[in-house]
């Protein structure tokens, strides 16, 4: 919120500065005065332009927003995982006030538009358990998975998305290993692991690294509600510390780390509780 105040103040600074020169400086300083004028009409643009960009991005989060719309059409598993990873992140992202939450809330809902150029090939937008591919495409699967944030650049710059939220769709894999290369793996198929890394880039900033962490958990958890919850987040945190994924985040620390996981933890236990068995449920 400060960053997206700094503007405003410094505009609004500059014109009392300029109007009170204006008013009792000599009208000798002709250059100096034209030089202020100069420095208002300098001082409003970046004020117009910081609030363009904010009202740009609200109209973004509203859920009649055409991009929101074609998401919740035509990727609806898509969609609402996104809203998931919404309630992760933001939920961890409070307790650190770095961080701009209308831009990480907006990353959030669009951090897989990429999925909508093939909605139909990701399994959470398949349905009766029919996966588009089966074990004799797993190479054109591949290209798909690999390239969905390649697309979601596309997609942002065809709806003119702020490019403040760019990070969020470039890095929310990071240059993780796809799912795809384990399967590969276990079939003993020959393969280059660089072949099956996202592009990257790797997260940079905190907020990015949070997304980067809710989307891994959530998609872990959801497949796996068996299981400790607490122990698939240590392990999704794990294996992307191991992996070098959130090493060019400079300011995220192991106190930070332990908070996002706390945050995690106490979110999912909401999103996926078991229902409480009555005395009378048989009845």
């Amino acid at each position: 919120m400060f960053r997206r105040l700094v503007p405003f103040l410094l505009g609004l600074l500059v014109t009392v500065l300029a109007f009170a020169w204006l008013l009792f400086v000599p009208a000798r300083y002709v250059e100096l005065e034209v030089l202020l004028l100069i420095l208002i009409l300098v001082a409003a643009i970046l004020v117009y332009a910081n609030r363009r960009t904010y009202y740009r991005k609200l109209k973004f989060m509203d859920p009649d927003n055409e991009l929101m719309r074609e998401l919740e059409e035509l990727a609806p598993g898509t969609y609402h995982h996104s809203l998931q990873i919404f309630a992760l992140a933001l939920h961890a992202a409070r307790q650190f006030t770095e961080i701009d939450l209308l831009d990480l809330k907006l990353g959030c809902f669009l951090h897989d538009i990429g999925k909508l150029k093939r909605a139909e090939y990701f399994t959470e937008n398949q349905f009766a358990d029919k996966d588009k591919f089966d074990d004799k495409h797993l190479e054109r699967s591949r290209e798909i998975i690999l390239s969905h944030s390649k697309d979601g650049i596309e997609m942002a710059k065809k709806y003119r998305v702020p490019k403040d939220i760019w990070q969020f769709i470039e890095t929310h894999h990071g240059t993780s290993l796809t799912g795809f290369y384990y399967k590969l793996k276990e079939q003993e198929a020959a393969l280059e692991e660089e072949n099956y890394r996202y592009p990257g880039p790797k997260p940079k900033t905190l907020a990015a690294a949070i997304l980067m962490l809710a989307d891994s958990c959530e998609a872990a958890a959801r497949s796996r509600q068996d299981q400790d919850f607490e122990q698939i987040i240590g392990e999704v945190l794990a294996e992307k510390e191991n992996d070098g994924q959130l090493e060019e985040v400079s300011d995220l620390t192991v106190e930070k780390l332990e908070k996002i996981k706390e945050s995690f933890l106490e979110v999912l236990n909401y999103i996926y509780h078991k229902r409480v068995k009555r005395a009378d449920q048989n009845k």
